[in-house]
């Protein structure tokens, strides 16, 4: 049994706020941020944003478009994107795959794209 909806949405609205670093993963981390292979090559860096939307039915989501520029080699598939705040681990969304090679231009994550839930 899981927690009432407005619980879940204030959990999320306390939890994941302000500016947070978003981190690039091809294997996903645990809930506790363990694990997981974080983007390590190719220019990548972590992203700082601070733009998130009120939680509604247990998830939240991102607020505007978080841009990881442009990769000078080959990301792999990303298949999850974790959010931190310093070394603190707040989340991982694992809501998209997407294979990013040399040849993009760009990195972007659409506004809405990620998706936290606390159930």
């Amino acid at each position: 049994m899981g927690y009432p909806v407005a619980a879940r949405n204030s959990f999320l609205d306390a939890h994941i706020t302000g500016a947070l670093t978003v981190a690039l993963y091809t294997s996903a981390p645990n809930d506790e941020g363990v694990g997981g292979t974080e983007v390590t090559d190719g220019s990548y860096a972590r992203v700082s944003h601070s733009s998130w939307n009120a939680a509604a039915a247990g998830v939240l989501t991102n607020n505007g478009i978080i841009d990881f520029g442009d990769p000078t080699a080959d990301w792999g598939t990303i298949v999850a994107a974790g959010v931190w705040d310093g070394a603190t681990f707040k989340g991982v969304s694992t809501a998209f795959s997407t294979a990013v090679g040399s040849s993009a231009t760009s990195v972007t994550i659409a506004s809405g794209a990620l998706s936290f839930n606390f159930s």
